[in-house]
């Protein structure tokens, strides 16, 4: 899960990559406060293995990166 705030008049997008840096699951965001929950499924509805995946949240007036681990 992550706390996201979006701030108004702004829209951002949240995408999630693997190590190879190829976008597993993506999502737009509207203005306001939200919690993105990914579930480990990639675009396709696959189940994504155990490892290291990055989120960046981007929208006009910020950009950020950062790491998430999947342990099964």
């Amino acid at each position: 899960k992550v706390d996201i705030d979006v701030k108004a008049g702004e829209k951002a997008n949240f995408t999630v990559y693997n190590m190879l840096g190829q976008a597993v699951y993506s999502k737009t965001l509207n203005e306001g406060q939200t919690i993105v929950e990914w579930n480990g499924l990639d675009k396709n509805g696959k189940r994504c293995g155990s490892g290291i995946y990055f989120y960046k949240l981007s929208s006009p007036s910020t950009s950020q990166t950062k790491k998430m681990v999947i342990v099964k």
